[in-house]
């Protein structure tokens, strides 16, 4: 659910600033022109995908999926009420980041000490 989720977000984003690039592939000129009006479609099409990734999370550290959460609401604020685009940005980086992060942890788990590496 997570990679589906991240796919969404993804084309949410893609849509919005490469925006040739997304509609030269086949059937996805519909939807990006959606995303790209942020009306009620585009809202959909970023907080649905936004709360699967953190059901799909949910069972990461929790000061980290706070984080993401943060994060994630910051994005769609700053995407659906105007705010400059660098603030959006920033946002934007954030989330990746600690995107970034909460993956790296899952794949490569700190082990304690005394504890055997896998």
């Amino acid at each position: 659910m997570a990679a589906i989720a991240v796919a969404v977000l993804v084309f949410h984003c893609a849509a919005m600033f490469f925006a040739d690039w997304v509609d030269a592939v086949p059937f996805a000129e519909a939807p990006a022109d959606a995303v790209r009006a942020l009306g009620p479609a585009s809202q959909v099409a970023y907080w649905v995908p936004a709360v699967a990734l953190v059901i799909a999370l949910r069972r990461v550290w929790p000061p980290a999926l706070g984080w993401l959460i943060v994060t994630l609401v910051g994005v769609g604020y700053t995407m659906f009420v105007p705010y400059a685009l660098t603030t959006h940005l920033a946002w934007l980086g954030a989330a990746v980041g600690s995107l970034v992060l909460i993956a790296t942890a899952l794949v490569f788990p700190l082990r304690r000490e005394g504890q055997a590496a896998v």
